[in-house]
């Protein structure tokens, strides 16, 4: 009856609190108005009047008992029936949706909430914490790779002291005019951009170079939503080869099956797999003996906003800088799962082939400046074409 002037309930005990709110309120309420009523009653009986005087009194010891027992007795009825409410309160954890944790600080509280699983995940941001103490200890070392890029970078993320560092660039040993290296200007996977046109753009091209390149073709997508997207615009078009699609769950048996496929398939026309960039036929696998002609890149691989990246990204930026937190933590990173892709193709001085990126944000300064310099695609807007004639055996 009274609930409409209290707060809503939003805990599992809150009607508890509230019934004994109400039961103590009419309890009050109910001696307010008999005291009331009791002394507006004796203002009126004993008022002043002629001939009557006032009468000394010392109390009345069995009143004196009643109302002080009385309300003693009411207060210990209210206790045993707050118990329950104070154990569910106090002892009991009621059922809850979510669980998350509070970090108190010196200013404010910092609430984290856990992952779509439920889980909570703690995340190393800076590698130097544990590395750096390892390149302290050592007289030298020497770290080397072919996507190692930039240098400086990972001198930086490992924490190996400036004045201990030097850094060196060196260009692909492999025969340049046994590589073509091009850029489709028409098509990015830049969220904004993404729609039915973008996706039927981007198959068209990947079936387009997939019909004209004789032998395998591999694909490599920023992610499985896009590689879908593509994957069924290129089974409605009836692509001439055969098409290989990697799924998240692939386990090493069934990797190692695609390579297989692929050899086989390269004796008869050539098969196109479509895989994702960073995964592990993107990174985890050589491709021997030329094994494909023409390697696809669909997209820069830039992570998606997240709790995570947007943690890394601000940490970096008050290490570093806020233009080399940025590039640290997002460009570089999709850089690499770029160039990973790209050097699938060749894997050996004998290799030729054509790699061909279909994102047209690589030709702008914010992103072409961060290719090594041995990795210049050029601007194409017949790549098919360009990859035909490349890869047509001489004579």
């Amino acid at each position: 009856m009274l609930n409409w002037w209290l707060p809503e309930n939003v805990t599992s005990y809150g009607q508890d609190i509230d019934w004994l709110f109400h039961l103590i309120y009419a309890i009050t309420g109910v001696t307010f108005i008999l005291v009331t009523v009791a002394l507006l009653a004796f203002v009126v009986i004993y008022r002043d009047r002629p001939g009557r005087r006032a009468r000394y009194t010392h109390g009345n010891t069995t009143l004196e008992i009643v109302w002080t027992v009385v309300p003693a007795l009411i207060l210990v009825v209210l206790t045993f029936l707050s118990v329950p409410a104070w154990s569910k309160i106090k002892m009991t954890m009621p059922a809850t949706d979510v669980v998350i944790q509070v970090t108190a600080k010196q200013f404010n509280w910092q609430v984290t909430y856990p992952g779509p699983d439920g889980k909570f995940a703690f995340r190393l941001l800076d590698p130097s914490v544990l590395s750096r103490s390892v390149f302290d200890r050592i007289h030298a070392s020497i770290l080397m790779s072919g996507t190692l890029f930039p240098a400086e970078m990972y001198a930086d993320l490992l924490g190996i002291a400036a004045r201990r560092q030097v850094l060196r660039t060196y260009a692909s040993p492999f025969p340049r005019e046994n590589r073509l290296l091009l850029v489709s200007p028409n098509v990015t996977t830049l969220f904004v951009k993404r729609g039915k046109e973008m996706h039927d753009a981007i198959a068209r091209e990947i079936g387009g170079i997939a019909a004209a390149v004789p032998g395998n073709v591999a694909a490599f997508f920023p992610s499985y939503e896009l590689l879908g997207e593509a994957h069924r615009r290129l089974r409605a078009a009836r692509v001439p080869k055969q098409v290989l699609v990697e799924r998240p769950d692939w386990s090493k048996t069934q990797r190692d099956g695609a390579l297989e496929a692929l050899r086989l398939a390269r004796t008869e026309g050539g098969a196109l797999l479509l895989g994702v960039q960073g995964g592990s036929l993107s990174e985890g696998v050589d491709y021997h003996d030329n094994l494909l002609a023409a390697v696809i890149v669909v997209g820069l691989p830039l992570s998606p906003p997240s709790v995570e990246g947007e943690a890394l990204r601000d940490y970096y930026a008050r290490k570093f800088g806020f233009a080399k937190g940025h590039d640290y933590a997002v460009v570089y990173p999709a850089v690499n799962r770029l160039l990973q892709a790209a050097g699938r193709a060749i894997r050996s001085e004998r290799d030729r082939a054509a790699i061909v990126l279909l994102e047209g944000r690589i030709l702008e300064p914010r992103y072409a400046r961060c290719l090594p310099p041995d990795f210049a695609p050029a601007r194409s807007e017949g790549a098919a074409s360009e990859a035909s004639r490349f890869l047509q055996p001489p004579g």
